[in-house]
Parts: structure tokens; C-alpha cells; sequence
């Protein structure tokens, strides 16, 4: 069952709706009672929340305080309680936005690590230089993700179950590490030719029924298995066309996949057809096909899912291409690294180049240019100096 949608002002048993810019409903109480008017907030996000700050506000108004106050039990990390917050993380939010199942895993295994640092600690009385931060010395890789993860389960307990307060949240002061782009650890993108080679490679694949293997560990059995894929080399050279053709992230090309929106353009010289998808952020992002080749590739995906090993054959083919590694999670990188190298060639002037900021920035759907110039301002061509030259 998809949880209902609320709209900015719509009206509830209490009084309205706020909704923020992440599309996140607040519930607002706007009542008279015994003679005084009141407006204020539930500060809850859910209408069954809501409805229980109502009961107690009509109890007591001049005394509320939402959210209730908290219970003097103690509040441990539990496998109960995880897989409550698991089914959490899963359910869709209000913006169509949602962890996937995948990242809820990785969240749910970190805070199974915690499990064990805090030993049965009361999230209450929970000390940053006793506990927390002894814990996050003992691992030496993933602090980041660590830290996020334990800051996110704090919030859901305050936010969601109300079992905390912010006086009983520690890691509000706990500063998340800054994070260092994949781009600075290693070359992310590749060049426009190695991803024409690979989808040739691909389409001779989808030809001559080529065989991929992969192996891996069946840790039940305590043997190495063996799958070999020899077809459906053509879904996946769909899927890789796609990717470079919108430079969508891999989420939206999925989402696109399974409901498709798709307006073909009728002697448009500006491309053949429109698609579309929702955005995380809860907006549309539209992106213009240019080429038939394309819109054949977005009608063959629409209603697919993404093929099996879908990196793994992606990596295989341009390995056979002898061209550089190309994934699947590269894609979009090198998409706007090609849009800026297209824009070095062209442009000669710093009005020029910021036209071409604006327009690779719009193509992505950033929502600010500032992201799209702090990802791609290596790969730009610095203005030359004005000043007269020494030879």
C-alpha cells in the first residue's frame, strides 16, 4: 500500500499541512479552543503521529508539547527495532524518494556493527568520548558512512518513534567527515570513444552469443558456482546506450525502466523524443533524445529490468574492446566531462563558458550550477591571462 501524498496548506483533522522543500508533510494544529486560538506545530510527519498529538493537545492545550515526552526506559539497538526501522527506510516517502533496498541493507549492516561497539548501551545516556568515538577508532575504514548511519537512526528514533528527545541525542554534535569524490581517488571518467567501442563490442556480442561467466562463493554450500549469461548482450547494450544518452543517474535509468515516460517529437530539430523521470528531490527531470538509435534503445528498456550482471558484461566488453574499464556508474561522470570538453573547443570568451556551465547543468538536472562546476572545473579550460605575454 503507497503512502498518501500531502500537498503545501491541504487540510487535515486538526488544522493543515506544511510541506517542505523535500516534500517532507509537517502537521500543523490550527484550532480554538476554550476560548483561545491556537496554531502551532505537532512537529510529526505522519497523520497517525499527528493524530496522537492531537488527543493530547484537545486534553490539555495550554500544556502541549508535542512530540509526548519521552518514557524513562531505556532505549537500546535491538534486532527488533532494526528491522523496524529497515521497513522504514523502505517505505516510500511523500516525494516518491526512498533509500532502495539495497543502501537500507548497508545502513542496517552498520548499525549491526554499532550493535556491538555499544554493547547494549542506552541511546539515552549515550557518551561521545566513552563510547562513540572509542567505537569508530577500533574500524579503520568507513567512519563516514558509520557516522551517518548511527546519526540517521538517531533522527528516526526522535523524529518517527519519538522514543528520544534532542537532549538525549549525542550525535548532534558529532561532525560528519567530509568526503573525499571519487574523481580525486582515481580517473572516473572515459572517453567518448571507449564507450562507442564498447557498445560495438556489445552488438558483436549479441551476434555471435558470446559467453560470460561469473563466479562466486555459495558460502551455504562452501563451493564455487559458476553462471554463464550468453544471451541478452542487446538489453545490455540498450541499457549502456541510455545511460549515455540522458546521463541519468543508474536509480533514474531503473526507475525510467519500470514506467516509462517517453513523448516522441514529430520534425523536431531539436531530437526525436522526450523522456522522463522523477528525481529523487521529487521533480521531473526531462531529457532530450537526439538520435533514433536512442529512442529505439528506450523503447526496447521500457518495462525491462536491469539485465543480470549488468556491470560485469559492461566491464567484459570493453576489456575485449582494449579500451579502458567502462561501468555502468561512470556513465554520467563522463557524460558531463564530454559536455565540458565539447564546450572547450567552442568557447573563447568567460560569458561563453558560463552559458555552457549553465546548459551542462540543466541537461544533468543539478540543481545549482555551483554542483556541476565543482565536479567538472578540473576538466575545464582555464580564461588565458590578458596580460601581455614574455616569449
Amino acid at each position: 500500500m503507497s503512502k498518501r501524498v500531502w500537498f503545501n496548506g491541504e487540510k487535515w483533522l486538526g488544522g493543515y499541512v506544511r510541506v517542505d522543500s523535500r516534500g517532507r508533510p509537517t502537521f500543523m494544529i490550527q484550532r480554538r479552543m476554550r476560548g483561545h486560538k491556537y496554531h502551532l506545530s505537532t512537529q510529526c510527519h505522519s497523520e497517525g503521529s499527528a493524530l496522537t498529538a492531537l488527543k493530547r493537545f484537545e486534553d490539555d492545550p495550554a500544556g502541549f508539547g508535542a512530540p509526548a515526552p519521552t518514557s524513562a526506559e531505556p532505549v537500546r539497538i535491538t534486532g527488533p527495532l532494526l528491522a523496524e526501522y529497515e521497513a522504514y527506510c523502505l517505505t516510500p516517502k511523500p516525494d516518491g524518494a526512498g533509500n532502495g533496498r539495497k543502501h537500507a541493507r548497508e545502513k542496517i549492516a552498520l548499525l549491526k556493527t554499532w550493535l556491538v561497539d555499544l554493547n547494549g548501551a542506552d541511546l539515552k545516556h549515550l557518551s561521545l568520548v566513552d563510547k562513540v568515538k572509542p567505537a569508530l577508532r577500533r574500524h579503520q575504514k568507513g567512519r563516514q558512512h558509520r557516522i551517518i548511519a548511527l546519526k540517521d537512526f538517531y533522527a528516526w528514533l526522535r523524529e518517527e518513534r519519538h522514543l528520544l528527545t534532542h537532549a538525549d541525542d549525542p550525535t548532534l554534535d558529532l561532525p560528519v567527515p567530509k568526503g573525499s569524490p571519487e574523481k580525486n581517488r582515481r580517473k572516473k571518467a572515459q572517453p567518448v570513444d571507449a564507450v562507442r567501442a564498447t557498445l560495438d563490442k556489445l552488438a558483436e556480442f549479441d551476434a555471435t552469443g558470446h559467453r560470460f561467466e561469473h563466479r562466486y562463493l555459495d558460502r551455504k554450500r562452501g563451493k564455487t558456482v559458476v553462471r554463464v549469461y550468453s544471451t541478452g548482450w542487446g538489453l545490455v547494450r540498450d541499457w549502456l546506450l541510455f545511460h549515455a544518452a540522458t546521463g541519468w543517474h543508474s536509480s533514474e535509468v531503473r526507475r525510467f525502466a519500470a514506467e516509462p515516460v517517453l513523448t516522441e517529437l514529430k520534425n523536431d530539430p531539436r531530437g526525436v523524443a522526450v523522456v522522463e523521470v522523477l528525481h529523487k528531490s521529487g521533480r521531473w527531470h526531462r531529457t532530450t533524445l537526439r538520435h533514433p538509435e536512442q529512442l529505439a534503445a528506450a523503447k526496447r528498456i521500457a518495462g525491462t529490468r536491469e539485465p543480470p550482471r549488468f556491470t560485469g558484461r559492461v566491464k567484459a566488453a570493453s576489456r575485449a574492446a582494449g579500451v579502458p574499464d567502462v561501468r555502468p556508474g561512470v556513465i554520467r561522470h563522463s557524460v558531463g566531462t564530454w559536455f565540458v570538453e565539447a564546450a572547450n573547443a567552442d568557447v573563447t570568451d568567460e560569458g561563453a563558458m558560463r552559458a555552457a556551465i549553465k546548459a551542462g547543468s540543466e541537461f544533468l538536472g543539478h540543481q545549482s550550477e555551483r554542483t556541476f562546476k565543482d565536479f567538472y572545473l578540473d576538466v575545464m579550460v582555464p580564461q588565458a591571462s590578458k596580460a601581455p605575454l614574455v616569449h
